[in-house]
């Protein structure tokens, strides 16, 4: 027959056993003395089998060297600063991602000594995807799929960062669709919708992983060829483009700007020299055209 004091700590862990939360309960060595049954979901584990299992290598590698961080300075410093730390991961059970959110507590003995941590977590999953989902739309054109203006310049203020005080060695491209207003004002706006789709079908089959495509707005593009600069490869994928546009249901001509970084001078520069350079080619005299 089981003690009061028995019953208790039975029906308490009966109860931590049956929260829809994770709850974990760790050494300072990262050692797994406790895992509630939502906790070994997150991990896609059967109950009790993360037992005496590493808590760090529970988790993506990108996160192992933060969490020995965490458990050092758990050690270390003993201040009530220090006791509750928040932390959100990432698991990836059967390759589905789970974010959680986590209060990490730790518990000390008389002595300072740190005793072993209880983490608590919360499913967030829904909340990081729903972040993710608005991030991408707000990077992303909403018509065509490709980089919005916001998405494209955050792309330049990118690049330009990472270079710091060099040159970024890259390739703007700068295009304005030839005809365009007279196929929507001859057909509608959804056959000059559908024809903008194309467009940025077209741009992204011409382009490598590593380069970008964006649409300014209208029927402006903007393509960014990274590693280049006015060399043969720009020129080739122009010539690509144009022929391309021209097997369109609605086929259309493209006026183009080239633009390559200049020391001192700024991402919105650049864009601001392709938009000159494509204008002049345009509605200017001298402008070479670039033919298929």
């Amino acid at each position: 027959m089981l003690t009061e004091d028995e019953w208790g700590d039975d029906a308490i862990r009966s109860v931590i056993d049956d929260l829809p939360d994770p709850l974990v309960c760790f050494l300072p060595n990262g050692t797994v003395l406790y895992s509630n049954r939502a906790h070994d979901v997150i991990h896609g584990a059967q109950p009790g089998t993360l037992v005496g299992t590493d808590f760090v290598e529970l988790l993506p590698e990108e996160h192992h060297r933060t969490a020995r961080r965490f458990l050092a300075r758990m050690s270390a410093d003993m201040t009530p600063s220090n006791r509750t730390v928040h932390s959100v991961t990432e698991a990836r059970p059967r390759g589905r991602p789970v974010f959680v959110e986590w209060t990490n507590t730790a518990h000390f003995d008389e002595e300072g000594q740190l005793l072993g941590v209880i983490a608590s977590g919360r499913d967030i999953t829904a909340r990081q995807l729903e972040q993710a989902q608005l991030a991408h739309e707000i990077r992303h054109d909403a018509l065509t799929g490709v980089l919005s203006r916001y998405g494209l310049e955050q792309h330049l203020a990118d690049c330009y960062a990472a270079a710091g005080d060099d040159v970024p060695e890259l390739t703007l491209i700068y295009l304005d669709l030839d005809g365009f207003k007279e196929i929507n004002d001859r057909h509608g706006h959804h056959i000059g919708d559908a024809t903008l789709i194309a467009v940025g079908d077209v741009l992204r089959g011409v382009v490598r992983p590593d380069d970008a495509v964006g649409r300014l707005g209208g029927d402006e593009f903007v393509l960014v060829l990274h590693g280049t600069d006015r060399t043969s490869l720009p020129i080739a994928r122009v010539r690509q483009i144009t022929r391309s546009l021209n097997t369109l249901d609605h086929p259309v001509g493209v006026s183009v700007g080239l633009a390559s970084p200049r020391y001192g001078e700024s991402w919105a520069q650049l864009i601001a020299e392709a938009d000159r350079q494509m204008f002049v080619h345009k509605h200017g005299t001298r402008e070479v055209r670039i033919d298929a």
